[in-house]
């Protein structure tokens, strides 16, 4: 390294990443240090130390690449070693070139590559790498090279056995002393089911417990300590184990059989996970009418459909999979098929009817070409009321005019020409009929009320005659405050003195003497009783007040125990400087420091806890605070229409200043404040329902 320095110094330090690796005397401007390379990029600094020992601060510093890395491994196989360099590498660049020198005056390049050596020995291989900007560095390790074992073993396998036991031989090693290793895999790339079954001296194994179905590969090799391993040396077919399964040692045939359908059942197979074929003949050669009649894993099969007058023969064998089959099982007996009708194997009877009309059904017989005999008994021994119901090919009846009270019994029987008729099918219950009311299509009930008395109603039962018998409970399950509000035969009943906060659920049914009751038909709602709270009656506001204090007075609610809301606004509809000005129970709030020239407006109502708040109380006029006030009247005329007339309110400039609720009155006389100004007055009808008409024509004043 060249350094320079501007004043005279003492000596130099070098450092490499801040670690101190050697000084020198200035007598020339050149450092020369050995420092160990890292595989990452290196800083150096230098310091000057001055002749009173003060170290200078660190120069700037200079940034040293390392080199490449060269790293190569070996293996060796057949004599052959294959060099692979793959994992050298080059710190932030690049390597561009390999270089091998084997030891033995052999050379070559790239990143992989092999090399076969003459003699065995030790040698001394060389790796050199150079990187994308000539920086180069190399490698060497010592590799032996040995003997190998000879090969070329010849080895036997069987082609297939039956048993899961066999031989595997080999030829011995032309190298004296060696050991053999055999291996065994499930094809024939020894990839599947690899492992050892031998090592050892001996030229052969014996193999057992091998399983049905797989083929097994074997190869084999000599081993020495101070030798390479010889070549593998490869079976050259694999050994296919098929094991023969054991038969069944029994099959069991009906003899005879009267409805063409029978069961044929044989004795397990000593060998396990097998599968059956039974085959059916209609000779004991099994040379006529031959076909599979069974194949799965069970131990028997139903046999069906078989025809009248022949004889049928059977024989079962096992099979498996990998395995040969067993020879056949043939029975000891054929099975002769003599018909007689089937019966129908089931016979519905509805267990209760309401209306004396049913259907009576039965299975079809499996005889083909049938019909059916349907008998009726007022007992099940079939010794009371019997008589015939239905007779035909149909597989149903319909019954109809049956008495109520009583219970009905069944049975069924199928008959065909020139065969014996089936054995009777009785139904396994009678059908008991009892005529049921109709139940009320619909049951009215209101969602809420406001004072606990309501109507419920319902509809009437399709069923004449009968009565109703209406419940009421406080929940919808009806498990609570169950009671019986009404029994009659009306549709309807009025149900009062209900409990506010209470919500009450209604059911009604029909009943007739000789019938049962209906179902309940339920109501879709329960009915909420939520009392309002009454109003009070009225609101006294004085019509002007001089200085701004001033009594407001209302009657009671009819409701005990309520609390009274006095609101305050500034003008009649209560959009303006609206405020609550009293809560309590008293009835009467006295009003203070209202402002001069401002008309205040009041209302009022009454709430309770588990009641609607009442409706609002309002007087027929404001309190005009400091300002004399003066009389109007105001004359009108009216003629009514639909709807019916409730009152009239009076309006100046826009607000409300007196109204009456008796619609024969055709005059008012309002006080209003005393002022100058043109003043601007309407009137307006309410009828029945709070609707107000369309003002009338105005009417200008000046005082």
């Amino acid at each position: 390294m060249e350094l320079s320095y501007s004043e005279p110094a003492f000596f130099y330090n070098l450092y490499k990443n801040d670690v101190l690796v050697c000084d020198h005397l200035p007598s020339n401007f050149q450092l020369d240090c050995l420092v160990d390379l890292d595989a990452t990029p290196m800083a150096f600094t230098l310091t000057a130390i001055d002749a009173d020992g003060v170290e200078s601060p660190h120069s700037a510093s200079f940034v040293l690449d390392p080199l490449p890395q060269a790293v190569f491994t070996t293996t060796i196989s057949l004599g052959v070693v294959h060099f692979d360099a793959s994992n050298s590498s080059d710190y932030g660049g690049s390597i561009v070139s390999y270089a091998w020198d084997f030891g033995d005056g052999g050379v070559g390049t790239g990143q992989y590559i092999d090399h076969t050596f003459a003699v065995d020995a030790n040698y001394t291989v060389r790796l050199s790498v150079v990187n994308d900007i000539g920086a180069v560095n190399e490698k060497t390790n010592v590799i032996a090279i040995v003997g190998a074992c000879a090969g070329g073993a010849i080895i036997t396998v069987p082609a297939n056995d039956g048993d899961g036991s066999y031989p595997i031989s080999w030829t011995a090693s032309a190298t004296a002393g060696v050991s053999y290793t055999l291996e065994e895999a499930t094809n024939s790339t020894f990839t599947a089911g690899l492992r050892t079954v031998y090592s050892g001296t001996g030229l052969s194994v014996d193999i057992s417990g091998r399983s049905s179905g797989t083929t097994y590969y074997y190869r084999v090799k000599a081993t020495k300590a101070g030798y390479a391993d010889s070549p593998w040396s490869i079976g050259a077919n694999g050994c296919a184990v098929i094991m023969p399964v054991g038969a069944p040692s029994a099959l069991t045939v009906a003899t005879k059989d009267v409805d063409g359908s029978y069961p044929i059942s044989w004795t397990a197979s000593a060998s396990a996970g097998v599968s059956y074929t039974l085959e059916e003949a209609t000779n004991s050669t099994f040379t006529a009418g031959l076909r599979t009649a069974f194949s799965g894993t069970g131990l028997s099969s139903t046999i069906s459909g078989r025809s009248s007058g022949i004889s049928y023969y059977y024989r079962v064998k096992a099979t498996r999979t990998g395995y040969s089959d067993s020879p056949w099982k043939i029975g000891a007996n054929g099975c002769v098929v003599t018909m007689t009708v089937g019966a129908p194997s089931a016979l519905t009877v509805p267990t209760k009817d309401v209306d004396g009309s049913y259907p009576i059904s039965w299975t079809a017989s499996a005889t083909a070409g049938v019909s059916y005999t349907l008998e009726e008994a007022t007992n099940s021994t079939f010794t009371a009321g019997l008589r015939t119901a239905f007779s035909g090919t149909g597989l149903s009846a319909d019954i109809s005019g049956r008495s109520s009270g009583i219970t009905y019994y069944y049975r069924v029987k199928a008959t065909k020409a020139g065969y014996t008729a089936s054995a009777w099918k009785s139904g396994g219950n009678g059908c008991v009929v009892t005529l049921i009311a109709g139940t009320p299509a619909t049951l009215t009930v209101p969602i809420n009320d406001g004072d606990g008395s309501y109507l419920v109603g319902w509809a009437a039962s399709a069923t004449a005659g009968v009565s109703y018998t209406l419940q009421e409970a406080t929940n919808g399950t009806f498990t609570a405050g169950l009671r019986t509000v009404y029994s009659g035969a009306g549709l309807s009943s009025n149900i009062s003195g209900r409990l506010n906060g209470g919500t009450y659920y209604y059911r009604v049914k029909a009943t007739r003497t000789g019938y049962a009751g209906s179902a309940w038909k339920s109501g879709g709602n329960g009915c909420v009783v939520i009392i309002r709270a009454g109003a009070p009656a009225t609101l006294t506001v004085p019509a002007n007040d001089a200085d701004g204090s001033y009594p407001v007075i209302w009657t009671a609610s009819a409701t005990a125990g309520v609390s009274y809301t006095l609101q305050e606004a500034t003008n009649s509809t209560f959009t303006a400087g609206l405020r609550t000005v009293s809560s309590g129970k008293g009835l009467s709030s006295t009003i203070s420091g209202r402002l001069k020239g401002v008309i205040y407006y009041y209302r009022v109502n009454a709430t309770k806890t588990g009641y609607t708040g009442s409706a609002w109380t309002t007087s027929g006029n404001g309190c005009v605070v400091g300002i004399p006030l003066q009389s109007v009247t105001y004359t009108w005329d009216y003629i009514e229409t639909a709807p019916s007339l409730a009152g009239f309110k009076l309006y100046m400039n826009g607000g409300l200043i007196c109204e009456t609720s008796n619609p024969a009155t055709r005059q008012l006389t309002c006080k209003v404040p005393k002022s100058s100004g043109e003043k601007l007055f309407y009137l307006t009808a309410i009828d029945v329902n709070a609707t107000a008409t369309t003002p009338s024509n105005s009417l200008k004043f000046t005082p």
